[in-house]
């Protein structure tokens, strides 16, 4: 039997029996949601069709494509695609044939009305290292070989990327340029500011291609516009989703123009080796906690309310009583009871396919998961929710009464020698409780460990995390549950504890600490404890929030000005930053990192804005990892753009 055969019948039970007899509702909702909407396909489809290539991360002697494509008409399991690698000159080095697969979401097409046929296929190639001479560009070509119906896919002829691998020590006399940016909502960005933007400071920033491209969460809004979410992903979840990360991929075509995609995040994805962070809008606000955008199933907002109560009852007992918290003996089954839910890392299951459908699609879209990356196949929706389909998809395949492994890598390590840039996941494996000092985690412990030994043995370590790192830990507040906001440093105990080793690890050595999420853009830095923090965020501005920023920052007509860091429990000084004002604000962060000799690099930073009107602000740092100057010197620069 085929996946195709297997699948189609799930389609005719596709919702639970209790939402059967509301499918003719779910269909208008999703309906009047997708009219809202700013982007569209071609006449009567909701998804355009395209193909699409990135570079992602190096690994086991090879560098990772991501190659996906979304095709009408095109009722197979799998799509056959060529890879070919070219060099400067266009001559090419390396050529192979591939086999997409189908990322199967059928069930939901008894709400969706989409056609069987219409379908994204996706995959990770793999392109060894050999074919290609470091810090050189290079191309991928992709093509589809085998479209079954050209004329119901107009778009589908090849698609292109740069290529570049990262220098593997960072030498004297060498230098390396990275982007860093997050939080990008398609919605608001209709108009291809963005790609401009990037058009216009890349070049004149980093002078060539970045080396490494970081996105550090929020790449794509699955939760906005609030209301075009609570329509149409009442029921569809995956395929909404779907339809976020396309238009934020610059897939898909606005409807104020119809000559072609978008562009969205497409010329930032395709422009060399990118590497991604996920935060909670690639889930719900504010994931794991209770949302009030998050409006799932009547059925699993049923659950939610009393599953919350349950919650609240757990949490209200450690009062007077130690939480007993019991780790579930098989991996993949959900915990069931209160503390466990309170206390271990919200299982990618509990919510069904809420949870694990954007589970998948960050596994294919952003970072590559575990799986794949010990040899297993990429995430296949649907096809794999049913262990008897796949009994090894993890969390199943984990051991027995161990707590459920990430889908994910929580840390990804970029090794240049002396430099080393870490990637610290701080969302998925969170607990939803906070102030508990044994079971409270925003990341294992485990993570944690293997980070500061990375931060301990690097000369100049770069931390990048989706949240800026310099603010205090959180006081204890009252909130309302699915009105508040909580960031890392709510889980006061791990938080204190993770600052205070970094700290020991450090050793007076320069670091760098990478965020986003804050909807503000600043480098600042702290001598005391040589440290320089970049904050790069938002691409572009989520929608709703332009409201409440014009009212807070209606009489701000500059930058903020440089002067201690508000909210830092370090002595911080905020050097540069971008102007607040939601017509000014959106923007991302050029760096360069030279190598001056064995003990001192240079450090440029510019603040990009996305409005071209706007000035660029930049700012230089020496660094120096031994001696009698070790620590982080701000270089007064000569540049016209620098400011503060």
């Amino acid at each position: 039997m085929t996946a195709r055969e297997t699948v189609g019948r799930a389609a005719e039970r596709a919702l639970e029996p209790v939402e059967t007899s509301l499918r003719p509702a779910y269909r208008w909702l999703f309906r009047l949601g997708r009219r809202g909407s700013r982007y569209a396909g071609p006449s009567g489809y909701d998804m355009a069709p395209g193909l699409m290539v990135v570079q992602k991360d190096e690994g086991a002697g090879a560098v990772h494509l991501w190659v996906a494509a979304f095709l009408h008409r095109q009722e197979t399991d799998t799509l056959r695609v060529r890879v070919r690698l070219l060099d400067g000159d266009g001559v090419a080095v390396h050529a192979a044939h591939h086999d997409l697969t189908w990322f199967v979401i059928d069930d939901e097409r008894v709400v969706t009305r989409w056609e069987p046929g219409s379908r994204l296929f996706h995959r990770h190639v793999p392109i060894p290292t050999t074919a290609l001479r470091r810090g050189e560009d290079h191309t991928a070509v992709a093509e589809v070989v085998d479209v079954v119906d050209r004329e119901h896919n107009p778009h589908v002829g090849e698609a292109r990327c740069q290529v570049r691998l990262a220098p593997r020590r960072l030498e004297v006399g060498a230098s390396l340029r990275v982007v860093v940016g997050s939080c990008y909502d398609s919605y608001t960005d209709d108009h291809a500011r963005l790609p401009a933007a990037y058009a216009a400071h890349v070049p004149a920033r980093l002078g060539g291609r970045p080396d490494l491209t970081l996105l550090l969460g929020d790449q794509v809004y699955a939760d906005t516009p609030w209301w075009s979410y609570m329509l149409q992903a009442r029921a569809v979840p995956r395929s909404s989703t779907l339809l976020e990360y396309w238009a934020s991929w610059g897939m898909q075509t606005p409807r104020h123009r119809a000559d072609g995609p978008g562009r969205g995040l497409g010329p930032v994805l395709t422009d060399g080796p990118t590497f991604f962070l996920p935060d909670d809008h690639e889930f719900w606000n504010n994931w794991p906690h209770a949302s009030v955008t998050a409006k799932h199933s009547f059925l699993n907002q049923a659950r939610g309310l009393f599953g919350g109560l349950a919650r609240g009852l757990a949490a209200a007992r450690e009062l007077v009583a130690e939480p007993t918290v019991e780790v579930p003996e098989h991996p993949g089954d959900v915990p069931a009871g209160a503390d466990e839910r309170n206390h271990l890392p919200v299982h990618p299951d509990e919510w069904g396919r809420w949870s694990r459908g954007a589970f998948d699609l960050f596994g294919s879209f952003q970072t590559r998961s575990v799986r794949e990356r010990e040899g297993g196949p990429i995430t296949r929706g649907e096809f794999s929710d049913d262990p008897r389909r796949d009994p090894t998809r993890p969390p199943r395949d984990g051991t027995p009464g161990v707590v459920h492994q990430p889908l994910t890598p929580p840390l990804q390590i970029v090794d240049l020698g002396p430099v080393c840039v870490s990637l610290l996941d701080t969302r998925t494996r969170r607990t939803r409780s906070r102030s508990h000092a044994r079971w409270s985690r925003f990341v294992d412990d485990e993570c944690l460990d293997h980070l500061l030994e990375r931060a301990a043995g690097a000369d100049l370590f770069v931390l990048a995390m989706p949240e800026p790192a310099l603010q205090a830990p959180a006081r204890w507040r009252p909130s309302l549950p699915g009105f508040s906001d909580f960031g890392i440093r709510h889980y006061v105990a791990q938080y204190t504890a993770f600052w205070n080793r970094l700290v020991e690890a450090r050793a007076g050595r320069p670091t760098v600490l990478l965020g986003g999420d804050i909807h503000r853009s600043h480098v600042a830095h702290s001598t005391s404890h040589a440290l320089v923090q970049v904050v790069a965020s938002p691409f572009s501005l989520v929608y709703g929030y332009n409201t409440w920023e014009r009212i807070k920052y209606r009489n701000e007509s500059g930058p903020p000005p440089a002067g201690p860091l508000p909210g830092s429990w370090l002595p911080a000084e905020r050097t540069i930053a971008l102007r607040g004002h939601p017509d000014h604000r959106d923007g991302f962060a050029g760096l360069t990192l030279e190598r001056i000799d064995a003990e001192r690099y240079r450090l440029d930073v510019s603040l990009c804005p996305i409005n071209l009107d706007d000035p660029v602000a930049a700012v230089r740092y020496d660094l120096v990892t031994a001696g009698p100057d070790i620590g982080v010197h701000r270089v007064r620069s000569a540049d016209p753009a620098a400011q503060g």
